[in-house]
C-alpha cells in the first residue's frame, strides 16, 4: 500500500497492482513529468478539458486544481485505470467525471452499440488498442464519438496521451472547437504517421508552441487568427 505525492497530489502507490517500473516512476517524480509541468503553463481560467487516456488521474486533478473539477471530463478504456483514477480522485476530495470507453473520430466510429478490442499490458501505462509483446488480457470496450463529446461538453482543450492510438484518432477528427491540446505522441508508432498527424492538425489551425513542447510531449495552440472561428465552434457549457 502507500501512496506518493505528485504535484501535491496523493496517488495510491499499489505494490500489488503496478510494475517495477511504474512504482520506480511514481517515486523518483518522472511518471508525466513533462505533463505536469506543461498543464498549468497552457490552461486558463473558464477552460472546459476532455483528456483521453486517464491512468491514474494526474493531469485530470491537476487540471481540475486549476479551473474547477466540474470543467475536467476524463475518458479511460482500462476499467482498472477507471477504479484506480476514481480512487485517486477522492483521495484528493475531488469528483471528476470519467467515462469507461474508447475515443473514435466521427468517420470512424460505428455507433453508440459498437466496440473495440482493448490490449491491457502488464505495465498499465502500455495498455492500447494495439497488442503487444506484455499483453496480458484482451478485453472489449465501448465507444464514443470524439466530435460528439467534444461538443457536449463544451470543450476547448484536449488532453491526450492513448498510446499510439492518437494518430488513428485525430488525424480524421474535426477539432473545430479546440483551441488548445496537450499531446503526447509515440515514436514507435512511425515517424512518417506522426508527421502526418502533425500535418493535418497545422491544416486545422493547430501547431506546436515550441516554448512549451518537449517531445514527445507537445502543446499544441491554435494561431491567434483561428480563435474566432473556434469559438463559433464551441456550444458553451451545457447544464448538468
Amino acid at each position: 500500500g502507500g501512496s506518493v505525492l505528485l504535484s501535491g497530489l496523493r496517488i495510491r502507490l499499489d505494490p500489488g497492482m503496478y510494475s517495477v517500473a511504474t512504482r520506480d516512476a511514481l517515486r523518483n517524480g518522472s511518471y508525466e513529468a513533462a505533463e505536469r509541468e506543461i498543464l498549468p503553463r497552457l490552461l486558463r481560467p473558464g477552460d472546459r478539458v476532455v483528456e483521453l487516456g486517464t491512468a491514474l488521474g494526474c493531469l485530470a486533478m491537476l487540471a481540475a486544481r486549476i479551473i474547477g473539477q466540474d470543467n475536467v471530463l476524463c475518458v479511460e478504456a482500462n476499467p482498472r485505470m477507471v477504479a484506480d483514477a476514481q480512487r485517486n480522485f477522492a483521495a484528493n476530495g475531488l469528483r471528476i467525471a470519467i467515462l469507461h470507453a474508447i475515443a473514435q473520430n466521427r468517420a470512424g466510429w460505428a455507433g453508440s452499440d459498437s466496440r473495440v478490442a482493448f490490449h491491457l499490458h502488464r505495465d498499465f501505462w502500455a495498455s492500447s488498442v494495439f497488442a503487444t509483446q506484455g499483453t496480458v488480457e484482451t478485453i472489449a470496450v465501448p465507444t464514443l464519438c470524439l466530435e460528439q463529446e467534444l461538443q457536449r461538453f463544451g470543450a476547448n482543450v484536449l488532453i491526450c496521451d492513448i498510446e499510439g492510438g492518437e494518430v488513428t484518432l485525430l488525424e480524421a477528427a474535426d477539432l473545430a472547437g479546440i483551441e488548445r491540446i496537450l499531446l503526447e505522441v509515440h515514436p514507435w508508432a512511425g515517424t512518417a504517421p506522426i508527421e502526418r498527424l502533425l500535418g493535418r492538425l497545422a491544416d486545422q489551425g493547430l501547431s506546436p508552441d515550441p516554448d512549451l513542447s518537449c517531445f514527445p510531449v507537445l502543446a499544441l495552440r491554435r494561431a491567434p487568427g483561428d480563435r474566432v472561428a473556434a469559438g463559433r465552434a464551441r456550444t458553451g457549457h451545457p447544464g448538468d
